[in-house]
């Protein structure tokens, strides 16, 4: 035998199965190509280099491991196509002298040649295209930008590391099939039609109550910490659903059509409903396969898309105001004591530097964690193995006065009266306590709105309950209670806040000063202080990478639905071209074909694209809660955002399916 006889002989039956090898070596360059770019990306010395740069790495990282665990299902899912339509011809190897040993030596060429092409074409797209990439989320990003082109071996070198284990497994997968299998097996693979999975009211029934279940959760949840928490448990149960419908929902509907007299014995529906019972288990995860990729192309790119257009206003919903101080002091006496002075000291840096402040609001915030108990809360959370995060509570107490100084609106209460404003929650009992301190609640309030600015006051994402009450000594009580728990639940602040003139660019200056002048007043002082300007390169840094991994990702996935629905068409067009043949001989006419075709397509091609937007709109409240954890509070341009992927997805699936059943059609009608 010669040397070079397995590597020609793998070599040749790639090529006269150049139809369905093609397009699995360019999803496989595509895969080598995407994982380079993560990776040559997340270790660029350009952007390690600007602020924010961590921040970007550290979430190119991620992705990278999101792109090598979805590479290798990817990969592994769409390898048993190519391996199902090759059977047969190993079947033949096998009846034509060569056992299960030369057979495995012609599927390692095969996958070694694949491994090869993949690596040199990836790699070669990588590097070639990785510095236009760079520049592009360097824009993104609105850092400065150099045109250094950068070379990374060690990018190069993980990239390979990775796709050979994954090449191996693969190899691995396959050989265990070959060797599972007898020469008939193999023969009669695409001729074996599958039985309809058992079960299937069982199946459809539990498919149904996860997805209901999921749905329920989506729609609820109102708490971002509780959306944050149960998303992916919500996202495993849709994907598990999913499968049992669509696999269960398959053979439901052929049953029930081929039921159906009138519609089943037609021409252009006899064929199309036969076809797919004959394929029920298969056709169903396949449509499955397709939704989960749409769903999750929708959710990715609406998502980021919305952060990032919706930058600014996340940013003045986070910092309303330009510059802010906030001083943590021991006790509320001490924050009644030293608030004058704090307030003076500020002032007088503003008026010495000449800042020009047109709007300063200062106030004092005791703000309070722990456990809602009914009327009272619990403010020793520090067992988190108990803890119910739906109870999680962030009480906040401003005096009248400070409300009436920070709104404009005068709020009369008495000693022992409050009024609450609720974020994420409601309540709805008369009174609360806590300790020796008991609040009657004598009204609701409508919002905290400061000059248009929103609340300074309510930033967090947990569960809030703000409380206006007349004097913030009435709460003393309270204060010793958590005290005796250890005081990490409780805390008291002096908060100043200002905007500057158009152009200034001196704000963390000016926080620097006042910093030292609070300094020189309360040596002991805590503080922090934050500025929007500061904050806002954070913001294009995260937001800015988070929307690149989304654009890269959804590129992907949707790369991935499509050589799916290309390998369903192709598959199947080899399996219904003996069908079809056979029927054309009693009378079928080309149109006849081309109409039955259509058919099938009006059944299977709009259920995965329906429920993806079915899942995209359930799932929207709690993307919406999760959205809110990033700052982003403007509604109507997260629906909008949503709407137009929407849109422009819809468009290229149908592109993508119009051409891949023009591929089924010339299989089946050649």
């Amino acid at each position: 035998m010669r040397p070079l006889f397995f590597p020609r002989l793998a070599w040749q039956g790639m090529t006269k199965n150049r139809r369905l090898c093609l397009p699995w070596l360019l999803s496989c360059v595509g895969m080598v190509f995407m994982y380079y770019i993560f990776e040559a990306t997340a270790c660029s010395p350009l952007l390690l280099g600007m602020k924010g740069g961590g921040t970007v790495a550290m979430v190119l990282m991620l992705g990278k491991w999101v792109m090598a665990f979805f590479a290798l299902l990817f990969l592994s899912y769409t390898h048993s196509f190519l391996l199902r339509r090759r059977n047969r011809e190993f079947g033949l190897y096998h009846v034509l002298g060569m056992d299960k040993g030369a057979i495995v030596r012609v599927v390692a060429w095969e996958t070694l040649i694949t491994a090869a092409i993949a690596l040199a074409g990836g790699l070669g797209l990588g590097v070639a295209f990785s510095k236009l990439v760079e520049l592009g989320l360097v824009n993104m990003l609105r850092a400065q930008v150099d045109y250094l082109f950068r070379f990374s071996p060690s990018a190069l070198l993980t990239t390979v590391e990775v796709f050979a284990a994954i090449f191996l497994l693969l190899l691995l997968g396959s050989v265990i099939q070959l060797w599972r299998r007898n020469t008939l097996e193999l023969l009669q693979s695409e001729n074996v039609g599958e039985k309809p999975p058992q079960g299937n009211i069982l199946l459809a029934g539990l498919g149904l109550g996860l997805l209901g279940v999921a749905y329920y959760m989506a729609v609820t949840i109102r708490s971002p910490l509780a959306a944050l928490l149960l998303f992916f448990v919500a996202v495993l149960m849709v994907i598990a659903a999913t499968f049992l419908l669509f696999v269960t929902g398959s053979v439901t509907l052929c049953r029930r059509l081929q039921k159906n007299r009138n519609y089943y014995y037609q021409k252009r529906h006899f064929v199309a409903v036969s076809s797919m019972a004959y394929r029920m288990k298969r056709n169903g995860e396949g449509l499955a396969s397709i939704c989960i990729l749409s769903t999750m192309v929708l959710v990715m790119l609406s998502s980021t898309a919305s952060l990032y257009i919706g930058a600014e206003d996340s940013i003045r919903s986070r910092y309303p105001w330009d510059n802010e101080l906030r001083v943590y002091l021991q006790s509320v006496e001490e924050l009644e004591t030293r608030r004058a002075g704090l307030r003076a000291s500020c002032d007088k840096v503003l008026e010495r530097e000449d800042a020009g402040a047109a709007e300063r609001v200062a106030c004092g915030v005791v703000s309070i964690a722990g456990l809602a108990k009914g009327s009272t809360i619990q403010p020793d959370a520090s067992d988190a193995s108990n803890v119910n995060y739906d109870d999680l509570r962030q009480l906040i107490f401003l005096s009248a006065q400070d409300y009436e100084h920070v709104t404009g609106e005068r709020v009369t209460l008495q000693s022992g009266e409050s009024m609450i404003y609720c974020l994420h929650c409601d309540y709805d009992l008369p009174s609360f306590s806590l300790g020796g301190a008991k609040l009657e609640i004598v009204g609701k309030l409508r919002s905290v709105d400061i000059a248009g600015k929103g609340s300074p006051f309510v930033d967090d994402v947990a569960p809030v309950i703000l409380f206006v009450v007349n004097d913030l000594r009435e709460i003393l009580p309270m204060e010793e209670i958590c005290n005796r728990n250890g005081g990490s639940m409780l805390t008291v602040a002096w908060r100043y806040c200002y905007d500057l003139p158009e152009g200034a660019e001196r704000g963390g200056e000016l926080l620097q000063e006042q910093v030292r002048a609070v300094g020189e007043l309360i040596p002991e002082a805590r503080y922090n202080y934050q500025t929007a300007a500061e904050a806002r390169d954070d913001f294009y840094a995260t937001y800015g990478v988070l929307f690149f991994i989304g654009i890269l990702l959804s590129v992907v996935f949707l790369f991935a639905a499509t050589l799916i629905i290309y390998y369903k068409q192709v598959s199947e067009g080899y399996e219904d071209h003996g069908r079809f043949e056979i029927m054309q001989k009693v009378g079928m006419t080309r149109e006849d074909i081309r109409e039955s075709i259509r058919a099938q397509v009006r059944i299977v091609f709009f259920a995965p694209l329906a429920m993806a937007v079915l899942h995209l709109a359930f799932a929207m409240p709690m993307i919406w809660n999760l959205l809110q954890i990033f700052a982003l509070t403007n509604l109507p341009l997260v629906l909008a955002v949503t709407a137009a992927c929407c849109l422009l997805f819809t468009l290229v699936y149908a592109l993508i399916y119009r051409i891949t059943a023009r591929t089924y059609y010339g299989i089946v009608a050649a």
